[in-house]
């Protein structure tokens, strides 16, 4: 927490151990101590007036652990994470922090300083960002006589969903193009212009870019392909007809492409499948393209995706198809779901979580001896005892619920099964009457063991079910996640019903 002079971290978002720490949890404890520190200019030197500015604190925060993190440890490469490195520094010394130290600050003040430091009006842009909800997706097509069209939507993660304000962006259109016949000479940067929302036709309509129009530039329409939001420079998920998926292919085959610009492909082809707005056929086939990509990233980013369909499939006859294509490709596409250990590593996992001082191993021992099966009441009986620390309890739970769908059945069924007590250890009772003034946020805990359990449903009756359980406990404290999660878990339905028959199809095609 970034009180002011007197940080406090848990010992896991502080300590590592040299030697002994992962580069991933050095990573996350560099970043959230710049966080936190960020915090005392942004929040602390200079404080929003409303919580409805809290972006402001957050926001800047956010930005600014990449940037430190990257100053002291460039080896790193944190700007490929983080994808776009912006310099505000003018804005920022001259103007915003200067101006509002110790004072309180809105979000029009940061346009108005920024404006200054740039002399572009970027005030009417941003409020089209900060004054309505989402984000966009641009969809890049061509017609049947060539020529390239644009058009803007709300992204909706459930396709039911229609957007009731019909949102317009002011959007910053870069594309990275390809000539030459192979599209191998690219790529060329063209820096289009501001698609503002006024400059938007209604919706359906095509807004032709090969036209003269605001936007102030042409694509090239005889391009042999064209990446949206090139180096990623707008925040929106850019989408294509199916040519210009095919299309696009090549670069990603040929590493013409930025790793950046080909992760975020990958990311952008399957996020739209979920959405219902792009066939899971043509994302499979798109995929394809990254088989030989030395990129880490792109194989961390794939790896996730398909483990989604993976875990969507698991219990259906289509997957042993997909467990061939699997070892075709070294067993990295899908993770493994459930590590099964013998009965003599489990021990040794739980003397080792007692016997360990470091907070990072003691939570990876919960995790493994979560992943044996008939160990799982076990664990999680252990974990309750009290040898484990009420806040890491939730470990000993993941490595269940990481087992797949059994291991979540488990998992929810214990915590029904242990209701009473699960809220007697994280809930205080009251002391003379008086409500203790954590319960809400222990009550939040139970809510996270409940919200992990039950993510990894995808079926409407297990919708049901969790709701008439909790139908009369106490869940306002993390009511929000609870929603969420439950409209995550429809969404994975509606998935399956629409894809599932198409997965089967498209790995039954393949030559395995």
């Amino acid at each position: 927490m970034e009180n002011w002079g007197c940080i406090l971290y848990r010992e896991t978002a502080l300590l590592i151990e040299p030697g002994q720490s992962s580069k991933a949890k050095r990573t996350q404890v560099a970043l959230t101590v710049a966080h936190e520190l960020a915090h005392q200019w942004f929040g602390n030197l200079v404080t929003m007036e409303w919580w409805t500015g809290l972006w402001l604190n957050e926001g800047f925060a956010h930005f600014m652990e990449y940037d430190a993190v990257d100053h002291i440890f460039p080896e790193w490469n944190m700007w490929e994470n983080f994808v776009q490195e912006v310099t505000l520094d003018s804005a920022f010394r001259e103007d915003a922090l200067l101006r509002f130290s110790y004072s309180n600050a809105v979000t029009i003040d940061l346009w108005e300083a920024l404006e200054e430091a740039s002399d572009l009006p970027l005030s009417a842009m941003m409020n089209t960002w900060t004054k309505q909800t989402g984000f966009p997706v641009v969809t890049l097509s061509r017609t049947p006589d060539g020529a390239l069209s644009l058009a803007q939507t709300r992204f909706f993660s459930d396709p039911s969903v229609v957007d009731p304000d019909d949102s317009r962006w002011d959007l910053p259109l870069t594309a990275q193009v390809g000539h030459g016949s192979g599209g191998g000479g690219g790529p060329e940067l063209h820096r289009v212009g501001i698609w503002t929302a006024s400059d938007l036709p209604a919706r359906d309509a095509a807004f032709e870019v090969h036209a003269p129009t605001s936007v102030g530039s042409k694509f090239p329409s005889d391009s042999p392909w064209i990446k949206l939001n090139g180096l990623q420079q707008g925040f929106y998920i850019d989408n294509y007809d199916a040519d210009g998926w095919l299309r696009l292919q090549s670069p990603c085959q040929q590493l013409v492409l930025s790793e950046v610009d080909r992760m975020c492909l990958l990311d952008n082809a399957f996020v739209l499948t979920r959405a219902g707005k792009l066939d899971l056929a043509n994302a499979l086939e798109f995929s394809s393209a990254f088989a030989n990509d030395p990129s880490y990233l792109i194989w961390k980013s794939l790896s996730t995706h398909l483990t989604f369909y993976g875990n969507l499939i698991h219990q259906t006859p289509t997957f042993p198809k997909a467990s061939r294509v699997t070892s075709d490709l070294r067993a990295v596409i899908f993770r493994v779901v459930a590590t099964h250990l013998q009965g003599q590593v489990y021990d040794q996992l739980r003397t080792l979580y007692e016997s360990s001082d470091l907070a990072e191993l003691k939570n990876d021992c919960l995790g493994g001896m979560g992943a044996v099966q008939t160990k799982w009441n076990d664990t999680l009986e252990w974990a309750l005892s009290g040898k484990v620390r009420s806040q890491d309890i939730q470990y000993a739970f993941a490595g269940v619920v990481r087992s797949g769908i059994e291991g979540a059945d488990f998992a929810w069924a214990f915590i029904q099964a242990n209701w009473d007590r699960l809220n007697d250890k994280y809930i205080p009772n009251k002391v003379h009457g008086i409500i203790n003034l954590k319960e809400k946020l222990n009550e939040k805990q139970v809510g996270s063991l409940v919200c992990l359990a039950i993510g990894r449903f995808q079926s409407e009756n297990k919708a049901v079910e969790v709701e008439a359980f909790l139908g009369d406990k106490k869940t306002t404290a993390y009511k929000r996640r609870l929603d969420t999660t439950l409209e995550g878990i429809r969404i994975k339905a509606a998935c399956f019903r629409r894809d599932a028959t198409h997965l089967d199809q498209w790995l039954t095609a393949q030559t395995l």
